[in-house]
């Protein structure tokens, strides 16, 4: 998953966003900041400075089951399996309120193979098509994500909202500009979770800040890693 920003007029910040995990998919979102607070203002367009990729380890159950099942382009929802192999199937999720994985579950049933139950939720007339469908979010799925919904089935495992949100990796978004001066500092730390006010703001934001400025210039200095 890559998120790259960009500033409009109007106090705007374009967030635009595309993944290569389970199949390509992407959003862009508009948000209007004049009307938010100062501090939330910063956290936006902060945000919009960075290219973000989600790390692809499971192991929260209760964000698996809030994975959204539609919008596909607005909402990063990798199981938006809507194509023109499953015409209106979008329609029909929102009609019967289905739009996210757990909603999906409790429906259907842990294994996603109750077809019959999906034609009568979405009202299809076609078992074959339902199960078209159903095998569709499972090979979306990989083993330990199935594992998880197996275990809610079963009343072993339950989703804990306390669980922190799934790590992002972040990297400056510098577009393709490269320089000794545009140099990724501290890789490791960059992430939603790790990262530490040095390392994003003087060591990152200021390069995606002034990145025009810096490209293709040389290092008057020995560059010195952050330990």
């Amino acid at each position: 998953m890559r998120r790259t920003g960009k500033r409009s007029g109007g106090g705007e910040v374009i967030l635009s966003h595309s993944t290569s995990l389970s199949g390509g998919v992407g959003f862009l979102l508009s948000i209007t900041l004049s009307g938010l607070p100062p501090f939330y203002q910063g956290v936006f367009k902060s945000w919009a400075l960075f290219n973000h990729k989600r790390c692809p380890k499971t192991d929260s159950l209760y964000w698996l089951l809030k994975e959204p099942l539609i919008h596909k382009a607005r909402l990063d929802a990798r199981l938006d399996v809507s194509s023109s192999e499953t015409p209106g199937l979008t329609v029909a999720l929102c009609r019967s309120k289905t739009l996210c994985l757990q909603q999906l579950v409790d429906a259907v049933g842990p294994e996603l193979s109750d077809a019959r139950a999906l034609g009568s939720l979405l009202g299809l007339h076609s078992v074959r098509v339902a199960q078209r469908i159903l095998q569709l979010w499972s090979q979306i799925l990989c083993p330990e994500e199935k594992r998880l919904l197996r275990s809610y089935g079963q009343g072993r495992a339950k989703p804990d909202p306390a669980n922190p949100f799934p790590e992002i990796y972040l990297s400056p978004g510098l577009g393709e500009l490269t320089g000794p001066l545009l140099q990724v500092a501290n890789p490791v730390k960059m992430t939603i979770h790790r990262a530490d006010k040095r390392t994003l703001e003087h060591m990152n934001i200021v390069k995606t800040t002034n990145k025009n400025v810096l490209k293709d210039r040389a290092s008057t200095a020995p560059y010195k890693k952050n330990k």
